[in-house]
């Protein structure tokens, strides 16, 4: 076997470098959006609050997403999973935190301090932003997503902090299916 000269290593040496750049992405990143993955997503926020203890979690949930999978098939759920990540994309600034964490879920991560009407205003923002879309938009009639947020607490790790929020969502969700349709613009009790 042929020893390698300075060059040749230096080229190994790059192309490993170029792989394992590419593997570690690949290992962050969700297959279907391209949006960062659930344990890309904890692993990154939960750095972001060791080290400014602050910030703020939104959870977004699409509305009857199952039944978009069962009337139009997976490949539309998934044209749809795509749509959604892209809006979202062109809603957060680049210091944002933005994946999709499971399912029909994504979540996004301010490192800022906020109050309660940041919340309640952004959560409202991020629905109208969805009803506002062209009915064939998702080939769907209409889309809509619940979305609740949550404030960082002294000591709260990412589980906390989505736990909160999650819970929020789970109660908005409860209740907007009590209400009437036309009562869905409000924005979410977060």
């Amino acid at each position: 076997m042929e020893e390698l000269g300075g060059t040749g290593m230096k080229n190994v040496l790059a192309l490993l470098k170029n792989e394992n750049r590419r593997l570690s992405q690949q290992a962050e990143t969700d297959w279907l959006t391209g949006l960062y993955n659930r344990m890309a997503v904890e692993e990154k926020v939960g750095r972001r609050l060791k080290k400014y203890e602050t910030g703020v979690l939104f959870v977004i949930d699409i509305d009857n997403f199952k039944s978009i999978n069962d009337r139009y098939g997976h490949l539309a759920g998934d044209q749809v999973l795509r749509g959604v990540a892209r809006i979202l994309q062109e809603r957060v600034f680049h210091s944002d935190i933005l994946g999709r964490i499971g399912g029909d879920e994504f979540v996004i991560f301010m490192s800022v301090k906020q109050d309660q009407n940041f919340i309640e205003e952004r959560c409202r923002q991020i629905r109208q932003q969805f009803l506002n879309l062209p009915p064939d938009q998702f080939m769907v009639t209409r889309l809509s997503v619940t979305v609740c947020g949550s404030i960082y607490q002294k000591g709260d790790d990412y589980q906390r902090l989505f736990d909160r929020a999650d819970q929020r969502l789970i109660t908005e969700k409860s209740l907007r299916k009590k209400r009437p349709a036309d009562a869905d613009n409000r924005p979410e009790n977060t």
